[in-house]
């Protein structure tokens, strides 16, 4: 196995999982922000403990790691409120899918790249995929879900793209530490901003600890892995393999939270993937 393929599966494995875990707030009646403070600073202090002999203060990294640390602490948030109101089977197979599309735009856009006639292909059937899984929906449940699908699609491919330039122009492990500690710092902004007054209590109970350490581990894990795949394999095959992931979430997300899996679930899982396999490989 390539290297890049081991951190690219090992990541893949891990982000199935720290995306079900996604759903806690709303399984267990967890303040989000709360939850994501603590989850952020547990990644920081197991990042800083794992890659001490690497961390340096680089101008480059610290710039790249605050623009993709405070993006990932609102995609977070994002997806856990999102998953308040749906299953994880409802939500990441078409965030991720539509994500791949505007990384295709993006590229169109700002690196003047070419869409292939296979691409374009691609681009409609996962407008027709999404019309599909959702032709039995209310108009007010449409509109109620497209800005917070597309808003979360935007932001993980705008992640997409800073994370591969940062995984390709700096230290791999001091930008995995200090996107982490700026993920830290931006959802303690977010907890402060939203609940105003924050009790000492309402942060301190072995529940939200626990999960939190739990969850922290796993964007540690994932983001170290994700990004050391990057740094040695091309971006199109490392997120088509890490792209699975929303399979692992259904499995984990069912096992763990009752989520229910139909046959119906599993084809749009699957064909999602297919169309993203068609956008990275056309």
């Amino acid at each position: 196995m390539n290297t890049w393929m081991f951190y690219a599966v090992f990541g893949m494995l891990q982000s199935g999982l720290l995306m079900a875990l996604y759903k806690v707030p709303a399984a267990k009646q967890i303040n989000k922000y709360s939850l994501l403070m603590w989850t952020y600073l547990f990644a920081s202090l197991i990042a800083g403990y794992m890659l001490r002999n690497f961390i340096v203060f680089d101008a480059q990294a610290v710039i790249f790691s605050f623009v993709w640390g405070t993006s990932l602490a609102v995609l977070s948030v994002s997806q856990m409120h999102v998953l308040h109101k749906h299953d994880t089977s409802g939500v990441f197979p078409f965030t991720s899918l539509a994500s791949n599309v505007f990384v295709v735009i993006g590229g169109v856009l700002f690196l003047h790249n070419s869409i292939s006639l296979l691409q374009w292909v691609a681009v409609i059937l996962s407008v027709l995929l999404f019309i599909g899984a959702h032709r039995n929906s209310k108009k007010i449940f449409i509109v109620g879900i497209l800005p917070s699908f597309i808003f979360i699609a935007v932001l993980s491919a705008f992640g997409k793209f800073i994370q591969n330039a940062g995984a390709n122009h700096v230290e791999t492990n001091n930008f995995t530490f200090w996107n982490l500690v700026f993920a830290f710092i931006s959802s303690l902004a977010m907890l402060f901003f939203v609940k105003k007054q924050v009790s000492f209590s309402s942060l301190i109970h072995k529940h939200l600890i626990g999960w939190a350490f739990l969850i922290g581990a796993l964007q540690f894990g994932t983001n170290y892995a994700v990004v050391h795949a990057l740094s040695l394999g091309p971006i199109s095959l490392v997120f088509i393999v890490v792209g699975l992931y929303t399979f692992f979430t259904t499995i984990f997300a069912s096992l763990l939270f009752n989520e229910k899996i139909t046959a119906e679930k599993i084809i749009f899982i699957l064909l999602s993937f297919l169309i993203v396999l068609l956008i990275k490989l056309g």
